[in-house]
């Protein structure tokens, strides 16, 4: 009975983490699924081929450590790129007032 308890408790903790990672920033945000703006896990250099150069990039400040990585944000007319070191993490669609 402990096991089954537990492999519900577990399913529902880490099953956030197969959720949808591109956000559309409207007056209410909600969640975007396509295959047109790049997903989480692509590395910069896939990101860069696939998408061309970025029309501007910022990178993080302050110190970089293993716990505290690199966070990188490249800006492209319609959305935003956020990377953690050389992986991207999520995708922000700009909204069309912007």
């Amino acid at each position: 009975m402990k096991v089954h308890l537990l492999l519900i408790a577990s399913f529902f903790i880490f099953s956030h983490i197969a959720q949808a990672d591109i956000i559309s920033l409207a007056p209410q945000a909600k969640v975007v699924k396509s295959q047109l703006i790049p997903s989480r896990g692509l590395s910069m250099k896939m990101v860069r081929k696939k998408w061309g150069k970025p029309l501007r990039i910022h990178r993080s400040k302050g110190p970089v450590k293993h716990k505290w990585p690199r966070i990188t944000r490249w800006d492209y007319p319609h959305y935003s790129i956020y990377f953690e070191r050389h992986t991207v993490l999520h995708t922000v669609v700009h909204s069309n007032k912007r």
